[in-house]
């Protein structure tokens, strides 16, 4: 049997535990590439592919290669693959495919029969039933978090740690190559449309609630925060860390230096928590709110026919959003209230996140002035906001799940 029958068996096989990945796998182009150690998918107009190395497939058993096909198609599913920027430090870029592989790992679900972890093999070429993957269970951390979140985990516990030392102790269980994971917003769309394809028909097959919950909330990103945050309001953002003295050093503290990364003045965002605000596109909201949160910290301030009174803030960062961040609101909607608050507190770069339609804004505004709508895409938004012209500009975003 040729590998590529075998991966077809495998394949095969993952239609009765985990149907998702048979349907992506099918619409996949696989690759013999002796190029690379292991595995490695990516994405190219549209278009999905699976390359591998022949001696690095056949040396696994069935369960252990379903393992590793759910691992990448779900690289895909999590836009791992479409919405990736890498990092130049080399260390940062190893702790990114760590974490990528954590958040990926945690969704699998094991029966020992159809799935099972790849194992370590012994100097007699032996598998083991040693574990030979990275789990979130090994660091103590919880399951079913972004790569971000992962990502920021890892730093707190590696801070010190050369890489070498990460590549001796992890380079082994990380089974696949995520050197070709880019921006790619055509395919980007693709996956997204894939992602409702296998929720309304339910083919998550044995992967938990949770499990399923983490993947849709990788759908709702749907906007390149780092051009707007450079383009639309003015900032550039970069990821350089810097000495300072606030911020002892986490294990030596003083007088070391400790580090912060360079960045920018948070961006005030103002999110419509009104009565016609449903429960789907405030979670939409609040996922491009986590996304803004991992580039540079974000001043939220909530309004219906006010901006929340008396004035209250929250400054969130991307450690918020670990846990779920709550609003509450309810009445009309008025957009004249938020120019009139962002002018009092001399801001001159804001971010409106809404669902629909209200007046005019018609408060004179400075030359250096920007706004940024985020509006719920239906046709009557877009050809109000076409029609009437307000201050700014708009992107339209889809609810997760339409």
């Amino acid at each position: 049997m040729t590998i590529e029958e075998l991966l077809k068996k495998t394949r095969n096989v993952l239609a009765m535990s985990s149907p998702y990945a048979f349907d992506m796998l099918i619409r996949t182009f696989l690759v013999e590439n002796k190029d690379i150690e292991t595995l490695r998918v990516f994405t190219r107009d549209g278009r999905l592919y699976l390359e591998y190395n022949h001696e690095f497939v056949k040396k696994y058993k069935n369960p252990a290669r379903s393992f590793m096909l759910c691992h990448e198609c779900l690289h895909l599913l999590l836009h791992h693959c479409t919405d990736y920027r890498a990092p130049t430090d080399a260390k940062d870029r190893f702790l990114n495919n760590m974490a990528m592989d954590l958040a990926v790992n945690s969704l699998i679900p094991i029966d020992h029969i159809l799935l099972e972890y790849p194992t370590v093999f012994d100097e007699n070429g032996l598998p083991t039933k040693v574990p030979n993957c990275l789990l979130p269970s090994q660091f103590r951390f919880d399951d079913y978090l972004s790569y971000e979140q992962y990502k920021e985990l890892l730093d707190g516990i590696t801070v010190n740690v050369p890489l070498g030392d990460l590549i001796q102790k992890y380079g082994d269980k990380m089974h696949d190559d995520h050197s070709k994971f880019t921006d790619d917003p055509s395919s980007e769309s693709f996956v997204n449309d894939m992602f409702k394809y296998h929720d309304r028909n339910r083919m998550w097959g044995n992967m938990s609630v949770p499990a399923v919950r983490a993947i849709s909330i990788a759908q709702t990103r749907q906007i390149p925060w780092h051009r707007y945050v450079r383009s639309e309001l003015g900032r550039m953002v970069t990821y350089d860390r810097v000495p300072t003295r606030r911020r002892y050093h986490k294990y030596f503290h003083k007088p070391f230096f400790g580090y912060t990364y360079r960045t920018v003045r948070p961006i005030a965002c103002y999110l419509d928590v009104s009565g016609s605000m449903g429960t789907r596109t405030l979670e939409t909201m609040l996922g491009e709110l986590q996304k803004a949160a991992a580039i540079c910290p974000v001043f939220l301030w909530t309004f219906d026919c006010e901006v929340e009174f008396p004035d209250r803030f929250r400054l969130l960062t991307r450690h918020d959003f670990m846990n779920n961040v709550k609003v509450d609101g309810g009445g009309g909607t008025a957009f004249t209230p938020i120019f009139e608050h962002a002018l009092k507190k001399g801001l001159n770069n804001i971010i409106i996140m809404t669902d629909g339609c209200a007046e005019k804004v018609e408060t004179p505004l400075p030359r250096n002035f920007r706004a940024l709508w985020v509006v719920q895409d239906t046709g009557d938004t877009k050809q109000w906001f076409n029609e009437v012209g307000q201050p700014g500009r708009a992107v339209f975003v889809k609810d997760w799940k339409d």
